[in-house]
């Protein structure tokens, strides 16, 4: 009995700890495993080496596309000689842009925001609420922070109903009132479906709306647009065509998003006080172009575009990687900017930047010199920390699907060691962790009228 106590004593050890929340003692290695490691990590073969890469310019109207084309063949002759990525010919580049003028109308629809509301809607089905309230907040609080994905026709009254639903249903009925006051502000005039939602939610619903609008000081909001005739979206929810009056409306932030053919989309952060009149001027659309030589878009300040058209141009080129490559003229210089674009993860490496007092003389060293910040910047693994390589205003929602103490297999197995001996271990730890209730046969995946139709 002693024996088998010292047999598991160490996996008892890590059950109290992880029961308790204490981080994981580490055990020290031996010197062979040291020796290992240090071996493996010398051996180690970098993961992006062999992969294929393109370098493409983009420029503005006002770019000098000769200089610009100029310090690009640089920057790919640098990339090449480096031998880190099979990088294509400028031959090659140039007969795609030209085989193909009209690529960029040829885009993807852009992924929006609602998918994590349908991912939290998994999460509430699965009883795995810490997961689904964690996903939303990003979710809104993403949204409420980022100019780019509020010109996304996101209903954020959704994303605060679903949460609401999920605090009902993990019992916390104070946050699931403070969060339905804050989608009826949002859109005063809703009114919660009883037939989509369970009983609980519908009665935390009309509770917090009463308290809300017993409370609420109405104010009128008025739109207009130049051009009129523009589709006008609040927090998400069309309102008509331009101009707009909202009678007896409630006062706060809202997110007023503009809409018309042939024009740039226009998304305002605007506190409406009382009586508050929004006026909103909109710009023809300038398309972005396919020249023989590369790219040329509207501005270059719009990162996420410059994200979404260098991932479809290495979509159509079949590579891994997309170097883009600027040309802007500041004083008497000139500043070249690389940004490397993941196309698997259709986001963008730390842009890399350099300003050139002689550019026709320099640009070599100035091309060996980004060459070798791209090379860096491309060892990070987006997949594992996005938001800490990216721009800032590239933005992934959403968190990871962590399991609760209740759903860890180490756990478990640890349980199993305590109460049938390292049999019931044996068969618990060569489970992978990601099993769910519909896989037991003995499990109904269907939850009846206490859940509701959500």
């Amino acid at each position: 009995m002693l024996a088998d106590f010292k047999r598991y004593k160490i996996m008892i050890y890590l059950l109290v700890f992880q029961l308790l929340g204490l981080p994981v003692p580490v055990l020290a290695k031996t010197k062979i495993e040291e020796k290992s490691v240090e071996e493996k990590a010398a051996t180690a073969q970098d993961p992006n080496t062999g992969q294929s890469l393109a370098v493409v310019p983009v420029g503005t109207a006002e770019t000098d596309g000769e200089s610009l084309e100029k310090i690009a063949d640089r920057i790919r002759d640098s990339l090449s000689n480096q031998g880190k990525y099979e990088v294509l010919t400028k031959k090659k580049t140039d007969v795609f842009f030209a085989d193909n003028p009209n690529l960029l109308a040829q885009t993807k629809a852009p992924v929006t925001l609602d998918r994590y509301l349908e991912d939290a809607k998994k999460f509430y089905v699965e009883f795995a609420y810490k997961e689904g309230i964690g996903l939303l907040q990003n979710t809104i609080e993403a949204f409420y922070n980022t100019g780019s994905l509020q010109k996304q026709t996101f209903v954020l009254r959704e994303a605060h109903l679903i949460l609401g639903n999920i605090y009902t249903a993990d019992e916390d009925k104070r946050k699931a009132i403070q969060t339905f006051k804050e989608a009826i502000r949002l859109d005063p005039d809703y009114k919660i479906d009883s037939i989509v939602y369970p009983p609980a939610t519908v009665a935390n619903f009309d509770q917090a709306k009463e308290e809300y609008l017993k409370e609420l000081k109405p104010t009128k909001l008025e739109i207009s647009t130049s051009p009129s005739e523009a589709e006008v979206y609040v927090n998400g929810v069309f309102k008509g065509n331009s101009p707009v009056v909202l009678e007896n409306y409630s006062p706060g932030t809202h997110f007023i998003l503009v809409k018309k053919p042939e024009h740039e989309t226009v998304a305002v952060k605007l506190q409406v006080t009382q009586d508050t009149k929004e006026k909103i001027e909109l710009k023809k659309k300038v398309q972005p172009q396919v020249d023989l030589h590369g790219l040329k878009v509207a501005q270059l300040k719009d990162i996420p575009e410059l994200v979404r058209l260098g991932s479809v141009v290495g979509e159509g080129l079949g590579v891994q990687k997309v170097v883009l490559v600027s040309l802007e003229e500041v004083g008497w210089h000139h500043r070249v900017t690389t940004r490397m674009i993941d196309i698997k993860y259709r986001a963008s490496h730390k842009h890399s930047m350099v300003e050139v007092l002689d550019l026709p003389k320099d640009s070599l060293t100035a091309a060996k010199v980004l060459a070798e910040d791209l090379n860096k910047l491309s060892d990070v693994d987006l997949a594992k920390d996005p938001k800490k390589y990216a721009e800032s205003d590239v933005v992934v929602i959403g968190t990871k699907r962590k399991k609760s103490l209740l759903k860890s297999p180490l756990m478990w197995s640890l349980v199993g060691l305590l109460v049938a001996g390292g049999a019931t271990s044996a068969v618990l730890l060569t489970r992978d962790g990601e099993g769910s209730a519909s896989e037991n046969p003995n499990i109904s995946s269907g939850f009846g009228g206490s859940i509701g139709k959500f």
